[in-house]
């Protein structure tokens, strides 16, 4: 007979059983013992009246008991959780105040942009969202002259574009999906300023705690209009210079854990 499993149950089970056995066996037993009190009193309505009155309050300060055990436990756990949880947060933060944001950045050489033959940038819609699922990419970026950031553009909100214009042509003679252009999806005034707004910059001294800290005051800023996920690191953190690293939310997360 194997009998390792019975190693791992864990020794809460056990107390649990046995509080839980004493118990069901004292009530039973109490019970019964009323029962033949009664049953065999002279005066079973006095003897009915002394048992109810000697029970009652021996069964009310069970379960008072009880209950104090288990709504105590469960509160002590939640609040072991809690603070545990804290814990990691602040560690987490305190991790990113240590990590230089550039150490962890993706360069610009590694930034993936879909061109066409002619090496310049795609424009179709249509090809810049197979360009990015053949890479396993989630953004578009679109760069000025000097590789300074102009805008971020992610792979849902082209999507989501492309559909609505289906749904929702804007006239008779609309372009065909396949057609539908960067410039078109910028004619939204929504889309246009999402794209344009929805990064953060911060200098090449700056932390990863210094750039979690400037995406969250930019998603601040940009309320309802969407999240920003997208830090990019220049000499100064001005948006007039060469982007030198980029870091996405999930860079952020991963450099958090602790």
């Amino acid at each position: 007979m194997d009998t390792t499993s019975n190693l791992n149950v864990p020794d809460t089970v056990y107390r649990h059983v046995i509080a839980w056995t004493l118990l069901f066996v004292s009530v039973v037993g109490l019970v019964i013992l009323a029962c033949v009190v009664v049953i065999f009193a002279a005066d079973r309505s006095a003897a009915s009246t002394l048992v109810f009155n000697a029970l009652l309050p021996l069964f009310g300060t069970w379960v008072g008991t009880l209950l104090a055990f288990y709504f105590s436990k469960e509160n002590l756990d939640s609040a072991t959780r809690n603070v545990n949880e804290l814990t990691r947060v602040v560690t987490g933060l305190d991790r990113l105040k240590s990590v230089p944001a550039l150490s962890k950045a993706i360069p610009l050489s590694a930034i993936y942009i879909p061109k066409d033959t002619q090496d310049q940038p795609l424009t179709n819609l249509q090809q810049i969202i197979d360009g990015l699922k053949k890479e396993g990419r989630q953004r578009l970026l679109v760069f000025k002259a000097r590789n300074m950031i102009e805008r971020v553009m992610h792979l849902s909100a082209i999507e989501s574009f492309i559909s609505n214009y289906v749904l929702h042509p804007p006239a008779a003679n609309a372009k065909k999906p396949n057609d539908l252009t960067i410039s078109d999806l910028l004619a939204s005034s929504d889309l246009d300023k999402l794209t344009a707004l929805s990064f953060a910059l911060v200098p090449q001294t700056a932390t990863l705690a210094d750039a979690k800290t400037a995406m969250e005051q930019k998603s601040k800023e940009l309320g309802n209009i969407g999240n920003c996920e997208d830090v990019f690191i220049t000499q100064d953190g001005s948006p007039t210079l060469p982007v030198l690293g980029w870091i996405t939310n999930d860079i952020i997360i991963e450099n958090a854990k602790v």
